[in-house]
């Protein structure tokens, strides 16, 4: 039986000069679950260098990842679980949360 080896030719993306995204190569072996695997992503997508911290909403990161608030729920309490992230609550100057 041979073995099926798969050749992927990325296209040449112009925007990628200025803006990308760094994710260990290895994040992919721990993570698993394609789901969380998106919130992480997103998480180092929206992570800010200066403040140390992402600050997105349940809401947008659900919005953003295609997945439903319950689902990034469960993502973020995996994520904070295994250590790959701290989370923790910001209230506003506003007052809200």
């Amino acid at each position: 039986m041979t073995k099926k080896i798969l050749q992927v030719r990325l296209r040449n993306y112009e925007g990628l000069k200025d803006q990308f995204t760094q994710v260990a190569n290895s994040m992919h072996d721990y993570i698993e679950d394609t789901y969380i695997f998106s919130v992480y992503f997103y998480l180092c997508r929206v992570y800010n260098r200066h403040y140390h911290y992402a600050f997105p909403s349940i809401r947008n990161i659900a919005k953003r990842c295609h997945i439903s608030e319950t689902k990034a729920k469960e993502a973020l309490k995996w994520l904070t679980e295994k250590e790959f992230i701290e989370k923790k609550q910001v209230r506003h100057k506003d007052g809200f949360k």
